[in-house]
């Protein structure tokens, strides 16, 4: 997700039914078993599917070509702590 969530920040993520995902919102998805990505949801399709992005337009991702489960999603961004230690919303 960078730029922004650069890379050695961590992000801090809250768990959300999923009738509250919204377009913009940035979240945490189970790729695949113990394998988690961060995306922007930049549509809800439906009431079962997603279609995501990402945030760094130079780079391709799998999961912004094809609609994502909305099952996938672990969490939405809180918000992410620098690598010194600074808070970032």
């Amino acid at each position: 997700m960078s730029p922004t969530i650069p890379e050695g920040d961590r992000a801090v993520v809250v768990a959300l039914p999923r009738f509250l995902l919204r377009a913009g919102m940035v979240v945490v998805l189970e790729a695949e078993k113990d394998f988690f990505i961060i995306k922007r949801i930049a549509a809800v399709l439906d009431n079962q599917t997603l279609r995501l992005c990402g945030d760094n337009n130079a780079a391709t991702s799998r999961f912004c070509e094809t609609p994502v489960e909305k099952s996938k999603v672990v969490g939405a961004l809180l918000f992410r702590v620098r690598k010194r230690g600074i808070l970032g919303l």
